[in-house]
């Protein structure tokens, strides 16, 4: 009841300031119409400019906990491969590797876009079929989503190249010739 009785007197405000307007454009000389017309220009300007900084604001918020996210991800990312190849790393046990990747799909929920998270989503269903090739194309699929996601433009990469950072030399030549690796 009482946001409609809000509604209805920010209604009946609007109406009465917009009739007033019109009175003064009609009823005055060209002085008082051309310092009316300034004052609404200048107050719709910046009703404009505050609305535009909020919008910038919040995007802004929204990269800076995106990346957040997206970092977290790529870390755990070099972490597992860092791992696998013994290069200065303990491997990740599948339990910590599992959990790990529930908190972050976590956060890609509330932060992602939706394209990131979706293809967050199939990199679990993939994963279970155990095919080295399909996991790293849509390891791949999601870091050029992700890269996207913070506003980078791959179009100079192809496909592989973003998976195959995290391979060794001869393990990414074969990933990218589709020949098996280790």
């Amino acid at each position: 009841m009482i946001v409609r009785l809000g509604g209805i007197f920010v209604a009946l405000a609007l109406i009465s300031l917009f009739g007033s307007i019109i009175w003064l454009l009609i009823a005055s000389d060209n002085n008082v119409r051309l310092g009316v017309l300034t004052a609404f220009v200048s107050v719709a300007l910046f009703i404009a400019s505050q609305f535009l900084i909020q919008k910038r604001e919040a995007k802004s918020r929204l990269f800076e906990k995106k990346s957040e996210v997206y970092e977290t991800f790529f870390t755990l990312l070099g972490e597992n491969f860092a791992g696998h190849l013994n290069i200065g790393a303990d491997r990740l046990n599948d339990d910590e590797l599992a959990k790990r990747l529930f908190d972050i799909k976590i956060k890609m929920f509330v932060w992602a876009s939706a394209d990131s998270f979706k293809k967050f989503g199939r990199l679990d269903e993939i994963a279970l079929a155990r095919d080295e090739h399909a996991i790293l194309d849509q390891m791949d699929d999601l870091i050029r989503s992700l890269r996207a996601d913070l506003g980078h433009d791959d179009s100079e990469l192809v496909k592989g190249d973003c998976a195959g950072v995290f391979l060794i030399a001869e393990d990414r030549k074969k990933y990218l010739a589709g020949q098996k690796f280790s």
